[in-house]
């Protein structure tokens, strides 16, 4: 059940990052929600016994938000991702070498991340992405 419970809540935190960057950039928000709910869907269609009831609702209300919210966004393309991404590293990685670093900077780290696996929405991670992913750890 433990593991059951880490699955699923691993894929909350890309539904909640979704919702975060939904004012600063929508089409990136679209492409994270989806990616959670593919990984998700995909899981439980190989083993429903992953999901309880709470969590089926919370992920069909996800999808239907999904539907609603970003019916007219197209998904961006695997070059505005990279882009979304460098920045927000650019950003968190002046903040570690100036020894500004803080919750809020290992935070960052971590959702980087969990973002750099949105990559295989697209395909594969890229190699500099995952030499990256291995530093944000």
């Amino acid at each position: 059940m433990s593991k059951t419970k880490r699955f699923f809540d691993k894929y909350k935190d890309y539904f909640s990052y979704s919702h975060s960057f939904s004012e600063v950039n929508i089409k990136i928000s679209y492409v994270i929600a989806l990616f959670a709910a593919n990984k998700v869907h995909s899981e439980y269609k190989s083993n429903s016994s992953i999901l309880n009831n709470d969590e089926l609702t919370i992920l069909g209300n996800e999808i239907k938000a999904i539907k609603t919210n970003f019916s007219n966004i197209e998904k961006p393309s695997i070059e505005e991702f990279n882009i979304f991404i460098e920045n927000m590293f650019a950003n968190v990685d002046e903040e570690d070498r100036e020894g500004e670093v803080t919750s809020k900077t290992a935070k960052s780290f971590k959702i980087l991340v969990d973002l750099i696996e949105v990559f295989t929405f697209y395909g594969e991670i890229p190699l500099e992405w995952a030499e990256k992913k291995k530093y944000c750890k």
